[in-house]
């Protein structure tokens, strides 16, 4: 396992090249709005098809409370 200052360095070949990002696991939460967390509507049938069929409902947003504990560094070379 590859460490920086003993944190995990994880490979991304989408990352932007000289680039090295960091987040702190600590600071990022996932909000789940109340009463929507997959949440099923009622089942129906359509008249077409011979099957019945739900939605699943969910609404959250990823955030990150604390943007002063992440952080990149740039110009990085080989």
């Amino acid at each position: 396992e590859l460490l920086f200052k003993r944190a995990p360095v994880i490979f991304d070949r989408d990352c932007g090249s000289g680039k090295m990002y960091f987040i702190n696991s600590k600071y990022i939460q996932l909000r789940i709005l109340n009463g929507k967390d997959f949440k099923t509507t009622p089942f129906v049938t359509p008249s077409d098809q011979d099957v019945s069929i739900a939605q699943l409902i969910f609404k959250g947003a990823l955030v990150v409370p604390a943007r002063r504990f992440h952080g990149v560094i740039t110009g990085i070379s080989a």
